[in-house]
């Protein structure tokens, strides 16, 4: 892929001092109108929550910085359309919060995932690469990566001069290669995401979202036993604060 810059997700993680970090979220071009805007104040609430259990994170998101492809794209003609070019647009990376950042601080970002235009196409692996890139960076003991994901893998430009299972090859590729050093989960938004993500969960609506995103971090066997290791493993409901 020309000019490689990574993406982004969510991630859980134990810390030696402690206190965990965790949480990056990916958002895509389709989450428009009252999906993004319910994504947005789930992932706020969801900031909260997690610093009251003293679980630190850090949200970010993903796209690309023009519609048909950028200066990938100009250089690609410029030297005669090569074949198998890799991708052809530039890629966007926000960070609506960090590790280091407070709640406090970062609450007005999460208002910016609405912002008309903002959200392209959909480039994931290196989207993927790039979480697991900075959770790496992190002290802990324990780490966990979760995608917020609405569809497949998608940039025009890119796939029409690639095969057309390219970018969903590579997403496959970056899984396989971090699923053994982090606990990477998926939660679709009115989109299956089995098919990419051993394990996954899926909701038809981004009203949806928050009370099924911490089922999944509940039930996470590292989130569980980081917390008390003494007690059986057994699946439970989370009972998520409501969105008013």
């Amino acid at each position: 892929m020309s000019e490689r810059r990574p993406v982004a997700f969510l991630s859980y993680v134990r810390s030696d001092d402690d206190h965990d970090n965790g949480a990056i979220t990916a958002f895509r071009k389709r989450l428009e109108g009252e999906p993004i805007t319910f994504t947005a104040a789930w992932c706020n609430l969801i900031a909260e929550w997690m610093d009251k259990l003293r679980i630190s994170t850090e949200f970010l998101g993903f796209t690309t910085r023009a519609w048909k492809g950028g200066q990938s794209k100009e250089r690609w003609l410029a030297t005669g359309k090569p074949s198998n070019p890799g991708r052809l647009n530039d890629l966007r990376h926000l960070i609506y919060k960090s590790f280091s950042a407070s709640v406090g601080a970062s609450a007005p970002n999460f208002g910016m995932m609405t912002r008309e235009g903002l959200l392209k196409e959909n480039i994931d692996g290196e989207a993927v690469l790039w979480a697991f890139a900075r959770l790496q960076k992190q002290r802990s003991l324990s780490k966990m990566l979760v995608v917020i994901s609405d569809g497949a893998p998608v940039d025009d430009t890119t796939l029409s001069a690639n095969p057309a299972n390219y970018l969903e090859q590579h997403l496959r590729g970056v899984i396989d290669s971090i699923s053994d050093k982090v606990s990477l989960h998926a939660i679709g938004i009115g989109h299956d995401v089995s098919r990419y993500y051993p394990n996954a969960a899926t909701v038809t609506s981004a009203r949806d979202l928050g009370p099924r995103f911490f089922e999944v971090v509940a039930n996470d066997e590292l989130f569980r036993s980081s917390y008390d290791s003494s007690e059986p493993r057994k699946r439970y409901r989370y009972v998520a604060p409501k969105l008013k």
